[in-house]
């Protein structure tokens, strides 16, 4: 669901907008608002201007679809090898123990850990593509 906000007249209070579904949008500080109907320098209409709030729809289709191949990564390790392919897994030897067992009581966890720091790494390159990140010092 994506909320679209109109550049037409929004009726004010004394703190800010009243959006027809009924949304609140504070007053921006100044005479200009997040909504103006007018632009600084002539006066034919303007589109709303962007918020720092308002989230970037790229940065964060691209946070979801990393989130989401992270969880399938992690599905796949903790669901799918130890418990639905635990018996195959149980037919081959790894340092004395069965696959399949070994894999549910300490691969899967490596994989875990990796996967933190893989998340880290990749959300480091993501905030920096967009120019989200934290300056380092």
């Amino acid at each position: 669901m994506q909320l679209t906000i109109s550049a037409r007249r929004m009726p004010t209070t004394p703190m800010g907008f009243l959006s027809p579904v009924g949304v609140y949008l504070p007053a921006t500080e100044g005479k200009e608002s997040l909504l103006s109907d007018e632009k600084s320098s002539g006066g034919s209409p303007a589109q709303p201007r962007r918020s720092p709030a308002q989230p970037n729809s790229a940065y964060w289709r691209a946070n979801l679809k990393l989130g989401a191949v992270l969880l399938l990564i992690w599905f796949v390790v903790s669901f799918g090898f130890g418990i639905l392919l635990v018996e195959p897994l149980n037919r081959i030897a790894f340092f004395g123990f069965k696959l399949g067992f070994w894999w549910a009581q300490q691969g899967s966890i490596f994989v875990f850990v990796v996967l933190i720091f893989v998340y880290s790494a990749l959300m480091k390159r993501i905030d920096k593509r967009f120019d989200v990140h934290e300056e380092e010092e």
